[in-house]
């Protein structure tokens, strides 16, 4: 030791640990506030078992889309427009909620992502975000199951004295972009295709 200096090579390597310490907290709360957020954005999208795979990988999410082979279902009521016209606003709301939710259950069940909800009409698709090799044959399940639930449900209101529905449906298989699509303010993980 020159000129009566002493070195504690203590403070350092603490002050290094520390430094080390806080990173990695930082990058975990990091990682887990993105996991968050892919569960908030998808949780009522896809089935929980997805979403919990995104979130433990977020980067097989890209920005804008990527073109792939998919199975999209529409499902709506028949005539669905002459019974919301006989139907008070409050009972309406009551029975879209009814329908809507066997329908997506059925498709939720069956590995799809719900696109969106209009009127009495459900959009899902299958094969995106995650690659379903069976996606045409889960798409054919989901809608066998949602057909069922929807004739049970239909002959339930008749039984009660309400109107009965028939329950319509319709698939196509074919090419499409899948990914986030919007504006800056707004996106939706939604498809386009032909």
């Amino acid at each position: 030791v020159e000129e009566g200096q002493l070195f504690d090579p203590i403070y350092p390597g603490l002050a290094a640990l520390i430094v080390f310490i806080l990173g990695a907290m930082l990058s975990y709360f990091r990682s887990d506030v993105e996991r968050r957020a892919i569960r908030s954005a998808f949780g009522h999208y896809l089935a929980p078992a997805m979403v919990e795979q995104l979130a433990a990988d977020p980067s097989r999410l890209r920005l804008g889309g990527e073109m792939r082979p998919v199975t999209i279902l529409f499902c709506d009521i028949r005539d669905f427009t002459s019974l919301a016209e006989r139907t008070t606003p409050e009972d309406l709301t009551q029975i879209l909620n009814r329908f809507l939710t066997p329908m997506t259950d059925a498709v939720l069940s069956h590995g799809g992502t719900i696109d969106k909800y209009i009127g009495d009409s459900i959009m899902a698709f299958w094969n995106a975000p995650e690659t379903d090799p069976q996606h045409v044959a889960n798409a054919c399940r989901a809608a066998l199951q949602a057909a069922a639930a929807g004739h049970a449900l239909s002959d339930k209101w008749r039984q009660r004295g309400r109107p009965g529905f028939r329950t319509r449906f319709g698939l196509h298989t074919g090419p499409a972009v899948v990914g986030n699509v919007g504006a800056r303010e707004r996106i939706n993980y939604t498809l386009v295709g032909q």
